[in-house]
């Protein structure tokens, strides 16, 4: 535990180094006019963004714990790309785009979205956490966030309103012997309920991967990410992050959240007392400051 305490630390300082010209590094000479400026203002806002979570790291010492698992990485050799995952949070559209962009030749046609996130993680996994060292200190590495509120109403749908899952089927059974129905109200106090239990820090939170806070998942303090992408602006993240890394990235469906989802996130938190609202501000309050999301968005 020392040891990885240690080499996180020697790695962060290497990469942070990196990191802080990342925006001088990218030759824009290459970059079309018309872009220039694009990318230029996407890049001061991906440096911002390494430095709020720099800030939040350092007066936070509850999140300074060893790596993440191997398994929550993917790594594409070929444009060397490092990409940590959240469930929730356009997976199945970043998988498929690492087939894309890879050398690897399989068919998407006709795989589900739940078989791409079983056969895509063993193409890219990563071999021993001494590889995840060596990749970080040159890849191009990133992850994408959304709202943690509209994150929660997405895997409520998905999860529970939606009895396709068979994974949930004790949950959905649960919610209703234990709370009642399967409400929303009931479904976000059985998240609080579980975290008293089950994250009681975020070092080791067993919570369900689908409401994972961000930080408990891809180690926000000991990967120094180049590129932190928000879902609310996907369309405008993978443009971004196509010009920074050259790698030709298609374009896919957008993740932007409309009108009708801000609506159902503030509509079904009516449903939900303030003691419970306050326990998950609690709970998701790291992930709210490092990634400068408004807590009382939907409140408002």
């Amino acid at each position: 535990m020392l040891e990885d305490e240690y080499l996180s630390r020697v790695d962060r300082q290497l990469l942070e180094s990196e990191n802080d010209s990342t925006t001088s590094a990218i030759n824009l000479s290459t970059t079309k006019s018309s872009n220039v400026s694009f990318l230029t203002d996407w890049l001061k806002i991906h440096e911002h963004r390494r430095e709020v979570v720099k800030r939040v790291c350092k007066n936070t010492t509850s999140l300074h714990f060893s790596y993440p698992p191997l398994h929550r990485f993917l790594y594409e050799p070929n444009n060397k790309l490092l990409y940590c995952r959240h469930a929730k949070v356009g997976t199945t559209t970043w998988l498929t785009e690492l087939l894309h962009v890879s050398n690897v030749k399989i068919k998407l046609k006709g795989y589900t979205s739940k078989e791409l996130h079983v056969k895509v993680p063993r193409i890219f996994g990563l071999g021993s956490m001494k590889s995840l060292r060596k990749k970080i200190l040159s890849a191009e590495s990133f992850t994408m966030v959304r709202h943690p509120f509209e994150r929660l109403v997405s895997a409520y749908k998905d999860k529970i309103l939606i009895n396709d899952d068979p994974n949930k089927a004790e949950l959905r059974s649960n919610l209703k012997i234990v709370y009642g129905d399967r409400s929303f109200r009931s479904f976000v106090t059985y998240i609080v309920d579980q975290a008293k239990h089950y994250c009681r820090r975020y070092s080791k939170c067993d919570l369900d991967i689908h409401w994972l806070p961000y930080v408990a998942r891809c180690g926000y303090c000991q990967v120094p990410y180049k590129y932190l992408l928000k879902a609310e602006n996907f369309e405008e993240e993978l443009e971004g992050l196509t010009l920074a890394t050259n790698v030709p990235f298609e374009k896919m469906q957008s993740h932007k959240s409309s009108g009708d989802t801000r609506r159902m996130v503030s509509d079904l938190f009516k449903q939900v007392p303030q003691k419970i609202i306050d326990d998950l501000k609690m709970l998701y309050a790291p992930d709210f400051q490092m990634f400068e999301y408004d807590s009382d968005q939907f409140f408002k």
